[in-house]
């Protein structure tokens, strides 16, 4: 538990600096600022007007200002928002209210912190929603609108601070009545984010099949109707239509009306020839674009040639051409083929172009894919012969690799 604990707060190593310099450089230059010009200053008589005089109020200030900065800053990192950013934004809270000991003011700021680290979560879910591969329409306008919006309420809650520090001595002025005024337009601000829950959550990372697909699973075929919506879940991928949901195989998902596949586990994608082994995730989409392969993992869109796909058990993707080879039988597979070889040497081919399965047992030898170039791969043992005659033992555990760029 403790270790637990100490690599926790490990994480908070960078925020506590950002957090310590930001305090000391604004507190230096207010400090600073008055020492040099003093608080008549017309520049400085607004501050000097809350701050009554008083250098303590300077941290106030300081932590406020840098409270808001840091929600500005969560703008650009909205999608890796977590538990992280909720604790640093909650220190700033806590010194700021034990700087200005004011219930009243406590309980208005508790309402904006809610509000605006409801904003951050919402975001950071609108900003996800637009890395996946079918992203609602409009989605990114509304995130641009929303981040406005978010960045409207953290300048609301700045002045609702600044009016925390004015002395109550002067809290009935022009000045500090145009503020107040100005802070409470925020509200209807954040009430309007309550809809954006149910336009943002109601929508996962889905794929809409048009025309059905099939899944191929120990010789049987699995189909797949059409208008199913694929998505991806905590149990698994899941397809759903009006008649029925359950959860996938897996195993791809054959999309024969767009000659494309989509992956419902990891994959290592293989590149023998530039020496790279990654993985593709859930809902990636490896297309056959005239004979062009590219894999679409969100927003990301990757085009590879001289690949071949692995799950790290016993299971082969291959494109176009690849020949088969074990004992005096060679098979030539189309592109998005799929090849089982188990360890007691049963061989086992979903031919994609043609849908027929086939099922043979390597007597003798080993179960070989060439590729179009030189390299080969020995299915019976994992293990990829490159060009120069160098061997390489394929990856068990896709998961653990890096993402393919």
């Amino acid at each position: 538990m403790f270790d637990e604990i100490a690599g926790l707060l490990g994480g908070f190593q960078n925020f506590i600096l950002c957090l310590v310099i930001g305090l000391l450089v604004v507190t230096i230059i207010t400090l600073a600022g008055f020492s040099l010009f003093g608080f008549e200053h017309p520049f400085l008589g607004w501050y000097a007007l809350f701050l009554n005089d008083k250098r303590k109020h300077t941290i106030a200030f300081s932590v406020s200002l840098v409270r808001m900065l840091f929600l500005g800053a969560l703008l650009g990192m909205a999608r890796s928002f977590g538990l992280t950013h909720v604790l640093i934004y909650v220190l700033f809270t806590v010194i700021l209210w034990g700087t200005i000991l004011r219930l009243s003011y406590a309980l208005y700021d508790l309402f904006y912190c809610v509000g605006v680290l409801g904003m951050v979560y919402l975001l950071s879910l609108m900003q996800k929603e637009l890395g996946k591969i079918q992203t609602q329409p409009g989605m990114g306008v509304l995130t641009v609108l929303f981040s406005i919006l978010l960045l409207i309420a953290a300048v609301g809650q700045f002045f609702v601070s600044i009016n925390g520090i004015i002395p109550k001595s002067i809290n009935k002025t022009e000045r500090d009545i145009k503020v107040q005024k100005w802070s409470r337009m925020i509200l209807p601000c954040l009430l309007i984010s309550l809809i954006f829950p149910y336009l943002v959550l109601h929508h996962t990372d889905s794929i809409t099949l048009e025309a059905g697909g099939i899944q191929f699973v120990n010789g049987e075929i699995i189909t797949v109707a059409a208008r199913s919506k694929i998505s991806n879940t905590d149990s698994g991928c899941m397809a759903a239509n009006d008649a029925e949901s359950f959860i996938l195989a897996d195993v791809p998902v054959y999309d024969s009306a767009n000659d494309r596949v989509i992956f419902t586990e990891y994959c290592s994608v293989v590149q023998p020839k530039i020496q790279m082994i990654n993985r593709v995730s859930p809902m990636c989409i490896l297309e056959n674009e005239s004979g062009a392969f590219r894999v679409i993992n969100g927003d990301r869109v990757s085009n590879i040639e001289n690949f071949f796909f692995f799950d790290g058990n016993d299971a082969y993707y291959f494109p176009e051409n690849t020949k088969l080879t074990w004992g005096e039988e060679t098979v030539v597979l189309s592109s998005f083929s799929k090849v089982d070889v188990s360890f007691n040497q049963k061989i086992q081919i979903y031919n994609y172009r043609s849908g027929i399965f086939s099922e043979y047992e390597a007597v003798e030898g080993f179960c070989i894919a060439t590729l179009q170039g030189s390299e080969q791969v020995n299915l019976s043992t994992d293990i990829l012969y490159r060009a120069n005659g160098d061997e390489q033992m394929l990856f068990m555990q896709p998961m653990l690799l890096n993402d393919l760029e």
